[in-house]
């Protein structure tokens, strides 16, 4: 029986999101010092490459777009205030256990295996996830 849980998860999307910060992932420092207007301008980015239909699934439900309406203009039309959760639970200010939230963290990062119930099928079959929870960051370098 697997035991993963969802605070492993969150904790290595945490990890990755601090090793990303400081590799540059979408250019230089656009993860060091995020804001609610730098973040939906990521988002609106992201949107914009291929998206796996779960990472659509998670994008729509989060910034509410309707069916038959553009992805980008959502995100665009968004209120910037409430991406806040999203940037405090990526620099440990606040947890969350708002699964969506957790998920776009996810995608900001590119983490992978994701969503959670992939991570959790995964879990033990790539030493890697089980390291990056245990280790501490600072260990990793």
């Amino acid at each position: 029986m697997n035991k993963t849980t969802f605070e492993e998860y969150k904790s290595a999307i945490k990890a990755q999101y601090e090793a990303k910060k400081i590799e540059g992932i979408y250019g230089s420092g656009n993860l060091s010092n995020l804001t609610p207007a730098k973040l939906r301008d990521l988002f609106l980015r992201i949107s914009g490459m291929d998206l796996t239909k779960t990472d659509e699934s998670t994008f729509r439900f989060f910034f509410s777009a309707k069916e038959d309406e553009k992805l980008g203009r959502a995100i665009d039309n968004f209120g910037t205030g409430k991406l806040k959760s999203v940037i405090s639970f990526l620099k440990g200010e606040k947890n969350t256990e708002h699964s969506t939230r957790i998920e776009l963290a996810a995608i900001i990062i590119d983490f992978n295996p994701r969503p959670f119930s992939r991570y959790k099928q995964n879990a033990g079959k790539d030493g890697i996830i089980k390291s990056l929870v245990s280790v501490p960051f600072e260990e990793r370098q």
